[in-house]
């Protein structure tokens, strides 16, 4: 339940990916699998390693802001590591 819980907070529907494995899946929704796993552990700091790459201009901008608003919902710190 819980992590059918965090996939929908994440913009998933749980549903519908459930089943996939991750060549089934947007760049987008990988992303968003992958910030749903760690946030299943609770974590206080999530270190952001290149969390928008390869990703076009409108998914990043979803991403940062899905990622915002977990800080916000979850009292996170968060770490971006970026070369841009």
């Amino acid at each position: 339940a819980r992590a059918r819980e965090v996939l929908a907070e994440v913009g998933l529907d749980p549903d519908m990916v459930w089943d996939r494995t991750p060549r089934e899946l947007s760049g987008g929704q990988c992303q968003r699998v992958c910030i749903a796993r760690a946030l299943m552990l609770d974590p206080k700091v999530l270190i952001c390693d290149e969390p928008v790459s390869s990703l076009d201009v409108s998914v990043q901008a979803q991403i940062l802001n899905l990622l915002e608003a977990a800080k916000k919902r979850h009292g996170l710190s968060l770490l971006f590591i970026a070369h841009n």
